[in-house]
């Protein structure tokens, strides 16, 4: 009985270790985009339909935060409820569009502008 009890346990270890880690935490891509950015148009316009793509067939939820103005993307009232914390606590530099890769409240990875997210998020993502 011990011996497989033991079997299982290493069994499950085994699993949860390999387990990729897109599916052992739900994560989501955060997009901020303000209301007075050119890129972020450009962006919505030629990339954010293969972003979302490549989002979901990984099984990442893509949402959009819309702030005012790129001179300050940190404004709490901008943000969602469960969001909030990336205003209070993420030290955002004031660029858009940025890219935030999430799970829970932990950051894994940011990205400022297309080039970035093209470099540090998407690879993450497939």
């Amino acid at each position: 009985m011990l011996r497989l009890l033991k079997a299982l346990i290493i069994a499950v270890v085994m699993i949860v270790v390999t387990v990729p880690y897109s599916f052992a935490a739900e994560m989501s891509l955060i997009y901020v985009s303000a209301k007075n950015c050119g890129y972020c148009r450009a962006y919505e316009a030629s990339l954010e339909d293969q972003i979302k793509a490549i989002a979901k067939k990984h099984h990442t939820t893509y949402r959009t935060v819309s702030v005012e103005s790129f001179a300050d993307i940190s404004k709490e009232q901008d943000y969602p409820a469960d969001l909030k914390w990336i205003a209070k606590n993420a030290d955002l530099q004031n660029l858009t569009p940025t890219f935030l890769l999430i799970t829970g409240q932990k950051i894994i990875k940011r990205a400022l502008g297309t080039g970035q997210l093209a470099a540090y998020i998407v690879p993450v993502l497939q």
